[in-house]
């Protein structure tokens, strides 16, 4: 999906038809996508969603009948489930589109559907009836939504960008959240960089009436039961990925995201069991590790093979189109994802990708501590450091993360270690259980804020999904005896090995061990990386001498050392057009100068910069991104 997004108007009559509303709000993405809009209107509310880029002849993106309409975007997994409660026959739902089985659905049960959909989608409903509006997203907010109210309308939409073209101007910038994002990466408090639009926090959903906007809390369901050992854990996460291909594979062509990973391989091989004809595809760098895992894979499983080259020139182009896309709230350093758009142009499919949902850094004894003792303050902001990136302090040497910025708008921020607090004060500890606590707050600022808003880029021109969307890894960390990393590894092993023997010689991403060694059975992830970093190099395993060389995705630190164009570029949309106002110069040069002299691992921070930088001219300047972004026949249309 390419945009989903409305207005309610609250005047009487309205300031503006909300169909002119909407059809302002649809030319950000230029007039050729604005005309595939499916799109509802009356004097009071509108919505409307725009199909993805190279996918518009096959979307059905709502359904109206005499009673409401509904848009939808998305996956739902428990959807048989749902129509059978609603008293809608298999065979008839069979033949609806899922749009229309949820507005069946929710005329026979109201808003209690809404606490009972499992998957990753965004939706929204207009009740003609009750004259009522229902927007929605799933429980982990893996499909964001956006909202802001200006005087007497309430809008919303997938992008900032849509609110934006809404609104009769632009809001004040949030100096805040921009720190917040240079010095850890991503925004927190659903906050974004404007002031007064917000993010739909994950868990909630929007009742919006002439009485008012209610927010209601999701129930967390009984969908998500305990697992009592290590075999239910392992069936729970085949079934979550043989669901999810079937859901997908049943209707249109599908084809998987395939890294080197172990996530992807168990998607290619599951549709290689279920009988589909696997097709896969591949981003990286040409010769790096990724590419040839990848092709290892794809030739093991006799797939067709698709492969995207990143180049420095593409990704130049690439940075620039992510910033763009995703709103500044993705950093443009991990656009990595969008060298696969020349071949999904040619051959559009729904893709497959299995990015793990957590990523997360406690071991079993920190955990069972947890689960015995009440937390403290202090304690609280030790979470805070183990889930939060490395957080960067004003008294390194190598970064001055508070001078970056302008001391008129610095004097008015908090530091990194007083934001924590603030954000930590926040936590509700009492509510949850340790592994609900942990699966939320990982979730959120590791899925959502980063590999989730990389999909997203994807999902503007193909339709992306996640099977392993309904499953919570943190469920088997107090149940395994292994490391929590490792025994997530040793989960996917299992399960890959069972289904195709042939693929457990193939080494998987980032260390280049084999799936049968014991290297990965002892240390997973975690032994590997700290083999890295002690030797530079791994081992296949502990009989072995010989050193396996590993070339990440894409060395953009190598690529800025070495390459002159990229070096260029590097810094021209580092120090160009740089926002005075914002940003401190002369702190970002000495920052730069560091980087240079010293190789300071510093990349990202400056990659940081570049991407507001950016922002700052699309978003705040309405300076237009360049033509190649979408073609100079979009662009035209954007003048």
């Amino acid at each position: 999906m390419s945009a989903f997004f409305g207005v309610v108007d609250y005047a009487r009559p309205a300031r503006r038809s909300p169909r002119k509303v909407l059809k302002t709000m649809a030319r950000v993405h230029g007039q050729t996508l604005a005309r595939s809009m499916q799109l509802y209107a009356d004097g009071w509310v509108g919505m409307a969603m725009l199909p993805e880029r190279f996918q518009q002849q096959h979307t059905v993106l709502h359904f109206q009948d005499d009673r409401m309409v509904l848009f939808f975007e998305g996956e739902i997994i428990n959807l048989a489930s749902i129509a059978a409660a609603s008293r809608i026959p298999l065979d008839q739902a069979r033949e609806m589109s899922i749009p229309e089985v949820l507005c069946r659905a929710f005329e026979h049960r109201g808003p209690v559907l809404l606490q009972e959909l499992d998957g990753a989608f965004r939706l929204g409903v207009w009740d003609f009836v009750e004259k009522k509006a229902f927007l929605a997203t799933d429980r982990n907010g893996f499909r964001p939504l956006y909202f802001s109210r200006d005087n007497d309308r309430f809008f919303w939409g997938s992008e900032v960008k849509l609110l934006l073209a809404g609104l009769d101007r632009t809001p004040e910038i949030n100096a805040q959240a921009i720190r917040d994002f240079i010095g850890f990466g991503y925004v927190f408090d659903d906050s974004t960089f404007f002031r007064g639009i917000e993010q739909m926090p994950a868990g909630h959903f929007l009742e919006i009436s002439d009485q008012g906007i209610a927010v209601h809390h999701l129930d967390e369901g009984e969908a998500y039961g305990r697992i009592v050992d290590k075999k239910e854990a392992m069936n729970r996460l085949r079934n979550s990925a043989i669901t999810g291909i079937k859901v997908v594979a049943d209707q249109e062509r599908a084809g998987v995201l395939l890294s080197g990973g172990l996530s992807s391989r168990l998607l290619a091989v599951g549709m290689q069991r279920l009988g589909y004809d696997p097709e896969t595809l591949t981003v990286a760098e040409p010769g790096s590790a990724e590419a040839e895992i990848a092709g290892q894979v794809a030739a093991a499983l006799s797939a067709r093979h698709g492969f995207g080259a990143i180049s420095a020139e593409g990704y130049i182009d690439n940075f620039s189109r992510a910033v763009w896309l995703g709103d500044g709230l993705l950093n443009g350093l991990h656009n990595h994802l969008l060298a696969a758009l020349p071949l999904l142009r040619e051959k559009p499919m729904h893709l497959l990708e299995g990015t793990p949902l957590i990523a997360n850094p406690f071991t079993l004894p920190e955990l069972k501590i947890w689960m015995r003792r009440k937390w403290n303050a202090q304690q609280r902001l030790w979470l805070a450091e183990k889930l939060f990136p490395a957080v960067i302090r004003d008294e390194d040497p190598w970064l001055p993360a508070g001078p970056l910025f302008r001391s008129e708008v610095y004097n008015g921020l908090q530091t990194p270690d007083d934001r924590l607090q603030e954000i930590v004060s926040q936590w509700d500890f009492s509510a949850f259980s340790p592994a609900e606590l942990l699966s939320r707050t990982g979730m959120k600022f590791k899925q959502r804020a980063l590999a989730a808003r990389q999909t997203e880029l994807l999902r503007h021109y193909v339709r992306v999904s996640n099977p392993y969307n309904n499953f919570r890894y943190t469920e088997t960390v107090a149940n395994l005896p292994e490391h929590w990393l490792t025994a997530e590894q040793i989960l996917w092993r299992q399960i890959i090995t069972e289904l195709n023997p042939a693929l457990a010689d193939i080494p998987w991403e980032r260390n280049m061990l084999t799936l049968n060694v014991s290297r990965v059975k002892e240390y997973g992830w975690l032994g590997a990386r700290w083999l890295h970093q002690l030797f530079g190099w791994f081992r296949q395993n502990e009989d072995s001498d010989t050193p396996i060389q590993h070339r990440p995705l894409f060395d953009f630190n190598r690529q800025v050392q070495s390459h002159p164009v990229v070096r260029s570029w590097f810094r021209r949309t580092l120090f160009d057009k740089l926002p005075d106002e914002l940003i401190n110069r002369h702190a970002v040069r000495k920052l730069y100068v560091y980087y240079t002299r010293d190789n300071q691992p510093v990349v990202e921070i400056l990659a940081r910069i570049m991407t507001v930088n950016l922002w700052y001219q699309y978003f705040v300047q309405g300076v237009n991104p360049a033509e190649e972004l979408f073609g100079v026949e979009e662009m035209a249309a954007l003048r």
